[in-house]
């Protein structure tokens, strides 16, 4: 019986994947905080108290999306990506290093992006997939190296929804379904990026097609340019878009 090459490539990607896995469990002889652990793609820095199982599940997420998220965003390589990792008993130390590389502080952040090669999380129960979130950032920056927030929107929505990080329309209340407008969407300490980022690149996606969300990241979310419409009739759009979906 002949196996064919998807076979093969799914077989080997499973060793790869395992092999990562156990290097990342796996413990070295009288290992001492910080903990660096490199494995394939990525880079774990591990600070006080952060276990190997927690590195684990946040390298079982990224290597079950890492290369999907590359090919969609028509990415062909990334350079290694370092993952520092803080214990949530060290939030503070966490929002010091912030402070020390973005220059300012985000209190209720638990991740971000201060290189095009490197995230810093804070550990939570859902950090796996946020590092998939911010994994998506790192892509759209080697698409667009000018995309981080340049426009905000654009910048969370393509992390949103590469991600798979998707607030169902129908579970907004109906005030809610109503396009905010972009000076909205811009806004920092704001839901209203994360609620309404993957929604809209599904719509620019079911409506346009794939080359249209990669020109739209191209040039940094101009809807004219992109789309070909106003950015007022792209809201209305979007809006009618969210209460079809929401079945109102």
């Amino acid at each position: 019986m002949r196996t064919s090459p998807l076979t093969l490539l799914a077989f080997a990607l499973l060793l790869v994947n395992c092999r990562d896995d156990t290097v990342i469990r796996q413990p070295t002889e009288n290992e001492t905080y910080p903990i660096v652990i490199t494995a394939g793609a990525f880079r774990y820095v591990l600070h006080d108290d952060v276990t190997r199982e927690q590195a684990a599940h946040i390298g079982d997420s990224l290597l079950s999306n890492y290369e999907r998220i590359m090919r969609h965003l028509r990415v062909g390589t990334m350079p290694q990506v370092t993952i520092s990792l803080w214990a949530p008993g060290h939030s503070n130390d966490f929002y010091a290093e912030m402070e020390s590389r973005i220059g300012q502080v985000y209190r209720g952040a638990t991740g971000y992006t201060p290189t095009n090669s490197e995230m810093c999380l804070l550990w939570n129960p859902s950090t796996p997939k946020s590092a998939v979130h911010e994994y998506a950032h790192l892509v759209s920056i080697a698409l667009k190296p000018d995309i981080g927030n340049n426009p905000r929107w654009l910048w969370e929505a393509i992390a949103q929804y590469e991600s798979r990080t998707y607030e169902r329309p129908a579970d907004w209340t109906p005030d809610q379904r109503a396009f905010p407008g972009f000076a909205a969407l811009n806004q920092y300490n704001s839901v209203l990026p994360y609620r309404w980022g993957y929604t809209i690149c599904a719509f620019i996606i079911d409506r346009w097609g794939d080359d249209a969300y990669i020109s739209t990241i191209n040039a940094n979310g101009n809807i004219p340019s992109a789309l070909g419409i106003t950015e007022e009739e792209f809201g209305t759009l979007t809006e009618e878009y969210v209460k079809s979906m929401a079945g109102s």
